[in-house]
């Protein structure tokens, strides 16, 4: 098919401060074997040498006069686009050669509005943290049906027509967080397929450290909060869909009970906190033993006794933004 019958793809990257990972997210992209794209690249007020390496690019850069967040970046660089094909992705993204030949494909299908890829356990960072967070995004998205509700814009397409009907992201998202989870839900709630393409996998250059993981996991999880009280007090339609297995969710309510547990001992001295404690540990651990099997297939013995004790502190991290995030909520800050 020549490249005039190719549907136009447009590749939208907000960038901010991303001077660390652009030239190589770039230099990924133009290595496609997808014949039609345009790249639009949307700096959101960077302070860094950000928009000096995309002039280096044959891309549409568009500069923001002030930081709006990354909802708010991606919404301009739809006003600018030509495709059909509407592709968003970060700045911290490595796609494959055929990534939007793959893309193209699946929207050749007229009953499909949207694309979603997932992230590739490979990484080029070793420590823990990086890795047992990748791996983690990896595992809960493999593990997915092909109908999906998210819209997970670290690499994410949909077709131009559907995105403007539906609205755009949603602005008053300033953090790039959870923006992606509202939007897939409101598009599929109003009737259009989202699917996942479990050969969409792409590379995430993103190095964490333990506590930025535990930040990561913590800010999600109070935007996700936020979404859920917000959707129950409105006359919005639901989608309600959860990418976390039932294991972890249920991990994070266990693992305050732990901790309830571990305090008690602390305080008491009571050998009977210990034992509870313990107990609550294992139903956690068996709950989560197919992640955390993988996780030991994936990276050792080692690395599975480090996940064995991250995941609880991971799991209490994500309690605690759920737990602020109600909290916020009813103080009348709805976002």
């Amino acid at each position: 098919m020549s490249t005039s019958l190719k549907p136009l793809v447009s590749v939208i990257i907000p960038i901010y401060n991303a001077q660390d990972t652009l030239a190589l997210c770039l230099d990924r992209l133009y290595q496609s074997d997808y014949p039609n794209f345009e790249i639009i690249l949307v700096d959101d007020c960077s302070s860094d040498s950000s928009a000096e390496i995309a002039q280096k690019y044959p891309a549409n850069l568009v500069r923001l006069t002030q930081n709006q967040g990354a909802a708010a970046a991606r919404n301009q660089g739809v006003q600018k686009a030509k495709g059909t094909i509407l592709l968003f992705m970060d700045s911290d993204i490595l796609v494959e050669e055929d990534s939007l030949t793959l893309v193209a494909e699946d929207l050749g299908d007229k009953g499909i509005a949207g694309v979603v890829g997932l992230l590739s356990p490979k990484l080029m960072f070793t420590n823990f943290s990086s890795n047992y967070k990748n791996l983690y995004m990896h595992y809960t998205y493999s593990i997915l049906p092909q109908s999906v509700s998210v819209f997970y814009t670290s690499f994410a397409a949909i077709r131009k027509e559907v995105f403007e009907a539906c609205g755009g992201f949603d602005e008053k998202y300033r953090q790039a967080t959870i923006e992606d989870i509202e939007v897939g839900e409101r598009i599929t709630s109003r009737g259009h397929k989202l699917i996942l393409d479990k050969r969409l996998q792409v590379e995430h250059v993103r190095h964490y450290f333990f506590d930025e993981l535990l930040k990561t996991g913590f800010k999600r999880a109070f935007g996700i909060m936020k979404i859920m009280l917000r959707k129950k007090f409105s006359s919005e339609e639901k989608a309600g869909y959860q990418t976390s297995p039932f294991g972890y969710r249920a991990g994070i309510g266990i693992s305050f009970f732990i901790f309830l547990a571990l305090l008690g001992w602390v305080v008491k001295c009571d050998l009977s906190h210990l034992v509870g404690a313990a107990l609550l540990y294992l139903l956690l651990f068996l709950l989560n033993i197919d992640f955390l099997l993988y996780l030991r297939q994936e990276k050792g013995f080692k690395f599975y006794l480090q996940s064995c004790g991250a995941i609880v502190l991971d799991m209490f991290s994500h309690g605690l933004g759920a737990v602020w995030g109600i909290i916020s909520f009813f103080r009348g800050k709805e976002y």
